[in-house]
């Protein structure tokens, strides 16, 4: 009992509890043993219910409050052995999340064999690891978020709205690019949807030019040829629609010999391409229908 009380003084309970139960074996109902103090007593019964509950936490893998059951018991026995326990939970935590890791990235590209197989390994080295469901919920909130952009991504297609396509175009390439192998077909049409898009800005930028120089003519032929080319996209046909009334004399000349070019009404055609040349000398579209018409009046002239 002497030993007993000069242990617990000094709250070396491990060693305490060893000294109690070796009292109760040689004297359980002594009167040192019977009038033993409730607060000794109840300080050893929490440390050997915390060391059961450590015991059945480190076997159900439960490290998260194994962790804190050593950290109870070392504050409350210096000398509780917490090196073999505290061995252990730091190991298996540490593979737990070497494999979240690679599952990290077998997500990252794609790899679902690898993705499940490490997050398996994850859960039976640390079945309550935290960061199992934060990985699952992000892989689930991932694959909705693709599911809905290659959805929205094909109804933008779907519509011609290649504007939106490209103006989503990091959202787009993300989800496209999760699944490469089965977007081959989205890859495409995506890449072209850009490269066009680039065609159509490079068009304005050039009518843009053309408008600082003063010159209404030149910018319309630049949207123009466009237009006809993407005539869905919306910011070339309200482009279109400005040019056209600032190059009022040029347009209408121009698509007046269009017309007659239609009804083949050649020499009248041709009457308005040249006017159309006199107005803008440098266009395009009436050297060409010039070109068309005299082609068709004289088949030889070439």
């Amino acid at each position: 009992m002497k030993s007993f009380d000069y242990l617990m003084g000094r709250d070396e309970l491990a060693s305490a509890t060893k000294r109690l139960a070796e009292i109760f074996v040689m004297g359980e109902f002594a009167p040192s043993v019977r009038l033993l103090a409730r607060e000794k007593k109840q300080k050893i019964t929490d440390f050997k219910t915390q060391s059961y509950q450590l015991l059945s936490a480190l076997e159900v893998k439960d490290y998260t409050l194994a962790e804190e059951l050593v950290t109870k018991l070392r504050e409350n026995a210096k000398d509780f052995d917490f090196s073999k326990p505290k061995a252990l939970i730091e190991t298996s935590k540490r593979m737990s999340m070497m494999h979240i890791a690679k599952a990290r990235n077998a997500a990252v590209n794609d790899d679902k064999e690898t993705l499940e197989k490490e997050l398996k390994a994850a859960a039976e080295i640390w079945p309550t690891n935290p960061a199992l469901e934060e990985v699952a919920g992000k892989i689930f909130e991932q694959g909705d978020q693709q599911a809905r952009a290659l959805l929205d991504f094909d109804q933008l297609l779907a519509q011609k709205n290649f504007r939106q396509i490209a103006e989503d175009r990091m959202r787009f390439v993300a989800a496209i690019g999760l699944s490469p192998e089965a977007n081959t077909e989205r890859q495409e049409k995506l890449k072209q949807v850009l490269d066009d898009i680039q065609t159509i800005e490079t068009a304005l930028g050039r009518a843009q030019e053309f408008e600082k120089m003063s010159n209404p003519a030149g910018a319309w032929e630049s949207v123009e040829r466009a237009a006809r080319t993407f005539p869905e996209d919306v910011k070339l046909n309200a482009a279109r629609a400005t040019l056209t009334a600032k190059a009022a004399d040029f347009v209408s000349t121009l698509q007046q010999g269009e017309a007659l070019e239609e009804r083949k009404q050649y020499g009248s055609a041709l009457a308005c391409y040249l006017n159309a040349r006199l107005i803008y000398p440098p266009s395009e579209f009436a050297d060409e229908g010039i070109k068309r018409i005299v082609a068709i009046i004289i088949p030889d002239a070439s």
